[in-house]
């Protein structure tokens, strides 16, 4: 029921007193009511970038908001796994950035959700590596591991193809 309230109500909700339990299981809900839309985006997308029209977008961002949010929308999945979810961001990138925090945070979650979905046991790490400054640019590597089992050579050729897994169990 939660999911049918608007945007603002679910703000309204989360606005009056609750126990800090409450809270954090709205705070949950309203974050997943919130990917779902972000999914109808991505679906939007794909059709944007298989008509050449997809831009990306230079917007002011937080890396951390949006590392943060990665990490709260895939942690109830981590738990009810018994895997331990890890954020680890590297201390020497601004928090300020100017990018897409959109397409990140599609990407991570991705990528996180696959690793959370092929890991039995142990744990999944998200991490970012400051690498070169070329001016004002700053180049970013994000990278997903994890205790699973592990890919094929093949299977990692195949990731990046559409409409494509490495694996489909």
């Amino acid at each position: 029921a939660f999911l049918q309230l608007t945007a603002t109500e679910r703000y309204l909700a989360l606005r009056t007193d609750l126990t800090s339990k409450q809270r954090d299981y709205l705070s949950k809900v309203n974050r997943s009511a919130q990917n779902l839309l972000e999914i109808i985006n991505e679906i939007l997308d794909f059709s944007k970038i298989e008509a050449g029209q997809m831009s990306v977008e230079k917007v002011d961002f937080r890396l951390e908001e949006v590392l943060d949010g990665v990490v709260n929308l895939l942690a109830l999945r981590a738990s009810e796994k018994n895997l331990e979810l890890f954020l680890l961001p590297d201390p020497a990138i601004p928090s300020h950035l100017l990018g897409d925090p959109l397409r990140i945070s599609q990407v991570l979650v991705n990528l996180t959700a696959n690793a959370l979905k092929f890991t039995e046991q142990g744990q999944v790490v998200v991490r970012t590596h400051g690498l070169e400054r070329e001016g004002d640019v700053l180049w970013v590597k994000f990278a997903v591991t994890d205790s699973g089992i592990g890919m094929t050579p093949e299977q990692i050729e195949q990731v990046f193809r559409s409409f494509s897994q490495a694996d489909s169990s």
